[in-house]
């Protein structure tokens, strides 16, 4: 297995297809109950604002800045694997762990935090991350907290503000700029890189014993797709786990791995050592996997990538 499931990015992916783009609705708090229209077209009705709040991992760390502080987390991995809590500044201590790749669901963990609401992303074809296809699953978190999932897949800027949609109806106002002139800033300067550099070839990937998974720099990952906006040239690997034999087929000369696990020691594999990047140590573990859709989010997930585009050289034909 890589560092990167397929498993779990497939059950607990931003998306595979981007359909058209959502008409946002926005919720009400009114005198007979707090509703918001969810991105599958479902409202969700409720005697009061929501308080008590579980939320996938991407939702709780876009939300927690804002100071909307869920109180259950579902995650694709132990909360240690995932620093970009850290990054967000969710204080663990106050989030029970209601999921996670390796123990599954804790329904006994969500019966006891009696969450008002069960806040998730769903993809363009219905997937709902953390739950995927298990309608036993979705049925049994449906009789103990409804769900309000949002697309996890719209491009960057629409994305960040239908969470900020979100963000306000369940009470946030000022917190809801944080990051902004960051974000701004930075993706001005990756703009004027990409133009100094035109030529650099980045491939986002994570590589494994028996073979790579690629990334996408279609929809499936907003991320990507926004920095190919920016005019940096993402190698798109498909989304697909590749042989070692494969790999030469897609050259690059920065790869990019996931922010959680260091440098990949793989010099054993002499496919590895051979790649362009990886001879030229231009192999550096700042991707982010599912970045925030907030302003402050995305400007964590892109200084990185931008310190590296500064540094990094042509190193491909």
């Amino acid at each position: 297995m890589t560092p990167f499931d397929r498993r779990t990015f497939l059950s607990g992916s931003t998306g595979l297809l981007l359909a058209s783009a959502l008409t946002p609705i926005p919720a009400t708090a009114q005198n007979d109950g707090w509703r918001f229209v969810d991105d599958r077209d479902i409202e969700i009705s409720l005697p009061h604002r929501p308080v008590r709040i579980a939320a996938s991992y991407p939702v709780l760390t876009t939300l927690w800045p804002y100071g909307i502080h869920p109180i259950g987390l579902i995650a694709h991995r132990e909360p240690a694997a995932l620093p970009g809590l850290e990054q967000a500044g969710v204080d663990m201590s106050a989030v029970k762990v209601l999921k996670s790749a390796v123990d599954g669901w804790n329904f006994e963990a969500v019966l006891a935090a009696e969450p008002d609401l069960i806040l998730t992303h769903v993809t363009g074809d219905g997937v709902v991350w953390g739950i995927g296809g298990d309608t036993a699953d979705q049925e049994r978190l449906e009789s103990i907290a409804p769900i309000l999932a949002l697309r996890g897949d719209l491009p960057v800027e629409a994305g960040i503000e239908r969470h900020r949609e979100l963000a306000r109806a369940l009470g946030a106002s000022t917190a809801l700029e944080v990051g902004r002139a960051d974000f701004e800033q930075i993706v001005a300067a990756l703009r004027q890189t990409a133009a100094q550099k035109p030529d650099l070839k980045i491939l986002v990937a994570a590589p494994g014993e028996t073979s790579v998974f690629a990334m996408s720099s279609g929809p499936e990952f907003p991320d990507l797709a926004y920095l190919s906006q920016l005019g940096i040239e993402i190698v798109d690997g498909g989304m697909q786990d590749l042989s070692w034999e494969q790999i030469i087929d897609y050259p690059a000369d920065i790869i990019l791995t996931a922010d959680r696990g260091g440098i990949p020691q793989l010099d054993h594999i002499p496919t590895w050592t051979l790649l362009p990047a990886v001879a030229a140590g231009q192999v550096y573990p700042v991707w982010r996997y599912q970045p925030p859709y907030s302003y402050l989010g995305y400007a964590q997930a892109y200084g990185p990538i931008l310190n590296v585009l500064r540094t990094a050289r042509k190193v491909i034909s």
